[in-house]
C-alpha cells in the first residue's frame, strides 16, 4: 500500500442510520476532525464523511452495508497500527544491530560474557548506556 494522503485516521462507522430523501444511509468517519484539511469532505449536515454507504429504504441491504462499513473501518485502523508498530520495531532492530556490531568490532567490549552484551545490547534498545 502507497503513502498516499488519506483522512486520518481512527475512521468510526456512523452509529445511527441517516435518512435522505427517505433513504437510509450509513457512513465512515473520522474520529478526529481537522475542519480546514477535510473542507472537501463537509457534508450539508455538517459532518465529515470518508464515505457513506447504500441509499436504500431496505433495512437488510442497510445492515449489509454497515457491516461492511464496520469491516473497512477496522481493516483501516488495524492496518495502520500494526505498520507503526513495525516500523518502530524496525528502529529497535537496527539499534539492536549497531550495538552488537559495536560489541563484535570494539576493543572496549572484548572478552564480554553473554550476560554483560546481553546488557549491553538492551542499553543500546533503552537508547543509554548499559
Amino acid at each position: 500500500m502507497t503513502d498516499c494522503k488519506h483522512t486520518a485516521l481512527p475512521w468510526k462507522v456512523v452509529s445511527d442510520p441517516h435518512f435522505d430523501s427517505g433513504l437510509v444511509y450509513t457512513s465512515i468517519q473520522p474520529i478526529n476532525i481537522d475542519q480546514e484539511a477535510m473542507k472537501a469532505l463537509a457534508m450539508m449536515n455538517g459532518e465529515f464523511h470518508v464515505c457513506r454507504m447504500s441509499h436504500t429504504a431496505a433495512l437488510w441491504r442497510f445492515n449489509y452495508h454497515r457491516a461492511n462499513a464496520a469491516f473497512i473501518v477496522e481493516a483501516c485502523n488495524s492496518y495502520y497500527q500494526t505498520r507503526d508498530a513495525l516500523v518502530a520495531k524496525d528502529a529497535e532492530i537496527e539499534r539492536l544491530r549497531a550495538a552488537l556490531h559495536e560489541i563484535a568490532t570494539t576493543e572496549e567490549y572484548r572478552g564480554l560474557s553473554a550476560e554483560e552484551a546481553t546488557r549491553v545490547a538492551q542499553g543500546a534498545l533503552k537508547g543509554g548506556d548499559a
